[in-house]
């Protein structure tokens, strides 16, 4: 190691250190082929900002919040981002807000006064800190809805008794026909989950539902009727999957219960204020029991326009997914079939009752069906 003139120390096994010209000592600005600490900074923030928005992609619920919006389906898009969208805004609107705050106490001298009260330019740290709690819920809400795409169909299959293929006879006889067509459906363009799952329930006749994103179920009635009915019937139930009609339909019930559940603890709590509250007047002259009963009829109120909104947008979404799906499977050469199909097969269990609340009636499905160019008429 040699000192040279101009200020740098020269060694041959190492590469040159720019040095303080009066101490001949190393500064201390990068260590050698390193990157400066801010652009480290920006690295790694980038890095977990294109992680979290992977994960987001990934997420079930994100990819149908995605296509409602290609789509156009204002009100669904609005009955369920909602919520998430409100703790974005009042988040973002508290950073503002802070942020803002904390400005003009620097200009002020470290205080400012807002009417009567005092604010320190240390409260930016709470304003900011509300603002991540919302972005917090805003997310935590995500990923519960997501998880009720995920939960929901696995609740749904056992309430409706599906179980697992397992036994080879009814692998052969229900799930190898139902993946050869959903593999024929994916090489004719369609777009389905990478994995469909296939159940089997038991009932004499011939039914087949898709409940969730990627959940299938179907009957032993199945095997009594034609190759070409059965995949008529497949092909309907991949085109509800693909337009992810199912999930539209676990959002709206989940949805529901989860108002039920809430409006009965809050009438609970409110029915046992208005009975065993103070009575005494207090702010705006009303007693504590007399706010109760206004929070109690409120709240019935808006259950019931719920519910009674929920019905309505339920039955109007149902009757256009299944009148979609009966021209798809028409146009893929099976519009006879399918209408021999709903002709002859009106009579269902407790699980068609269940599942096809809100289908248009079978009369008014052939006649879509015929409108549309199909030769089919009973004789």
């Amino acid at each position: 190691m040699r000192c040279e003139k101009g200020g740098n120390i020269i060694d041959d096994n190492a590469r040159n250190y720019p040095i303080c010209k009066e101490e001949h000592l190393p500064m201390p600005l990068r260590k050698p082929g390193g990157k400066p600490f801010r652009e480290k900074v920006c690295a790694s923030i980038r890095m977990i900002l294109e992680r979290f928005f992977a994960y987001l992609n990934r997420l079930h619920f994100v990819k149908f919040i995605r296509y409602q919006y290609e789509e156009k389906h204002i009100v669904t898009l609005i009955f369920n981002t909602f919520p998430i969208f409100l703790f974005l805004a009042f988040g973002i609107l508290l950073i503002i807000f802070s942020i803002c705050i904390g400005i003009a106490s620097v200009f002020s001298g470290g205080s400012f006064c807002y009417g009567d009260e005092v604010i320190y330019c240390k409260d930016i740290f709470n304003g900011i800190g509300s603002g991540i709690v919302c972005f917090l819920c805003a997310f935590a809400i995500l990923l519960l809805k997501n998880h009720q795409l995920n939960s929901g169909q696995k609740t749904l299959r056992k309430i409706l008794g599906a179980y697992e293929i397992e036994r080879e006879e009814h692998i052969d006889q229900y799930k190898v026909p139902t993946e050869r067509i959903i593999d024929m459906a994916r090489s004719e363009g369609m777009k389905l989950p990478e994995t469909i799952n296939i159940y089997l329930f038991n009932s004499e006749y011939p039914q087949i539902y898709a409940i969730g994103m990627n959940t299938i179920i179907l009957s032993t009635g199945m095997d009594n009727i034609k190759e070409d009915m059965f995949e008529a019937m497949v092909r309907t139930e991949l085109y509800k999957i693909e337009h992810m009609y199912p999930d539209y339909m676990l959002l709206i019930y989940e949805g529901s219960f989860v108002v039920l559940a809430i409006s009965f603890f809050v009438l609970l709590f409110t029915g046992i204020t208005m009975k065993y509250g103070d009575h005494r007047k207090r702010l705006f002259g009303l007693s504590e029991s007399e706010e109760a009963a206004y929070y109690h009829y409120l709240t019935i109120a808006v259950a019931i326009i719920w519910i009674g909104l929920m019905y309505k947008l339920f039955m109007r979404g149902v009757k256009k997914d299944i009148l979609k799906a009966d021209q798809y499977v028409a146009s893929c050469g099976f519009g006879e079939v399918q209408c021999l199909y709903i002709d002859n097969f009106r009579q269902q269990d407790f699980r068609g009752e269940l599942l096809q609340i809100g289908y248009p009636s079978p009369d008014e499905r052939i006649a879509a069906l015929q409108a549309a160019g199909v030769n089919y008429y009973r004789v």
